[in-house]
Parts: C-alpha cells; structure tokens; sequence
C-alpha cells in the first residue's frame, strides 16, 4: 500500500456515503428530468392534436362560407335577370290584346268566309233553276 497511508474503514465507508449522496442526488433530478419531459410531451401533444382538428374545422367551414357566397352570388344574378311581377303584368296584358286582335280577326275572317259560302249558295241556287238550252 501507500506509504504513511493507513486503512480506516470507518472513513472509506464515510466517503462511500458520500459519494453515493451525491451520485444519488445527481441522478434523481436527472430521471425527474426525464420524466418531466416525457410528460410535457404527452401534455404538448394533446394540444397540438386539438389546434390540428380546430384547423381541420375551420377548412371545412371556410369552405362551406365560400360555397355559401357562391349561391348568394348566383341568387343576387337570378334576381336581377328575373323579371318583377310588373314586367309579367304588362307582358301578360299585352299577350292579351294580341290574343284580342287575333280572335277579331278570326271573326272577321270566318263572317267573310260565311258571306262568299252564301253567296256560293245562291248563285249555285239561281243556276239550278234556270233551263240552259
């Protein structure tokens, strides 16, 4: 052994203690460490689990407002190119003169035709009762 060096087991087993205190108390916050940060991702992931679905969501509505603006769109063009009930009014009054001109003129047309049948008639009438020699 050493020279002037002598074995005491009380003072070995002091400094094994002590190191064993500081090995120990270096090591337990290093595994508290670990598993704080083992928690704080399970913690952090279940947020970021929850804003991707919130984003998911919030696609789908923006996409339903675009399709909703689209139909509001095509209803405001609907709208305008749609006549009013005063455009039908006039088109349907006059619709109507035009259908009373024509049954006028039909009237007119079938009297005229009535007229040249009896005249037909009466000169096929004065042919038959006269003699031809």
């Amino acid at each position: 052994m050493l020279a002037g060096y002598v074995y005491d087991p009380t003072l070995t087993c002091c400094w094994c203690r002590i190191i064993g205190f500081l090995y120990g108390f270096s090591l337990a916050p290093a595994f508290a460490g670990y598993h704080l940060l083992d928690e704080y991702k399970l913690a952090s992931a279940a947020p970021q689990a929850s804003v991707e679905e919130l984003q998911a969501s919030m696609e789908k509505v923006s996409a339903h407002v675009r399709r909703i603006k689209a139909v509001e769109k095509d209803l405001k063009a609907l709208a305008q190119s749609s006549p009013s009930k005063d455009d039908l009014s006039k088109v349907r009054a006059e619709l109507k003169k035009v259908y009373d001109g024509l049954h006028i003129e039909f009237l007119d047309l079938r009297s005229h035709v009535w007229g040249m049948q009896q005249d037909l008639h009466s000169l096929a009438k004065k042919d038959a009762t006269s003699v031809r020699v």
